[in-house]
């Protein structure tokens, strides 16, 4: 807005200049003759640089009015946190004894108001592996995951579950895949959105076999 406002004030300084280095040289071209600029000139140009500042004034007026508008409809919502449940970030499906892995890379979120309600924009990367020797055939598989609305004393205000349809082409090991949904949550509560897959008992038990491969004892 500084930018505008200096920007119309330098104009009309230019034109204020332009028109008083014009009438220097008609002065000039008259002083030899000893003839003064009459009183007609002189309304003539005081009423043309009324006319050339009104469209100035209306646009000053315009562009102050709709950067109003644009503070008030850029206003940001505070977003909750959001969590991936590091315990829950990793899924391993099963099909024709091949073992293939989902991972829950990242979440982003985005917030827009309404009422006493805080509608919160989810965004999901999932990438999914399958191993090489078993990846000439089409195959589709579809992990399940959860997103809950937790408050701060640790009650689950909602949750929802949500199937992902990995489809892997002809000779594809790697399968990336982005999610949008959205959640509702209260505005006068403080609140965690968590995030991660529906792991049962099996997929629990080889998830807990796989980590304790990496934990080395001194």
């Amino acid at each position: 807005m500084k930018q505008l406002l200096y920007l119309l004030m330098h104009l009309r300084k230019k034109n204020w200049i332009a028109s008083l280095c014009s009438q220097r040289r008609v002065d000039d071209a008259y002083h030899d003759r000893l003839r003064e600029p009459t009183k007609w000139a002189w309304r003539s140009r005081n009423s043309s640089s009324s006319t050339n500042s009104s469209p100035l004034m209306w646009w000053l007026f315009v562009s102050l009015s709709l950067a109003g508008c644009g503070a008030i409809t850029s206003e940001r919502v505070r977003c909750p946190k959001t969590s991936i449940l590091a315990e829950f970030s990793k899924s391993f499906d099963s099909q024709d004894g091949i073992l293939i892995r989902s991972d829950l890379d990242s979440v982003i979120s985005e917030c827009s108001g309404g009422g006493n309600q805080t509608f919160v924009d989810l965004r999901l990367r999932v990438t999914s592996f399958r191993p090489l020797p078993n990846f000439h055939n089409a195959m589709t598989i579809k992990p399940s995951y959860f997103v809950a609305v937790v408050d701060n004393t640790g009650n689950v205000l909602s949750r929802s579950n949500h199937d992902l349809e990995v489809a892997f082409e002809e000779k594809q090991t790697t399968k990336v895949s982005f999610v949008r949904l959205e959640e509702k949550v209260p505005v006068n509560k403080e609140v965690t959105i968590y995030i991660g897959f529906n792991l049962d008992e099996s997929q629990v038990k080889f998830l807990l076999k796989e980590r304790n491969k990496h934990i080395t004892c001194d």
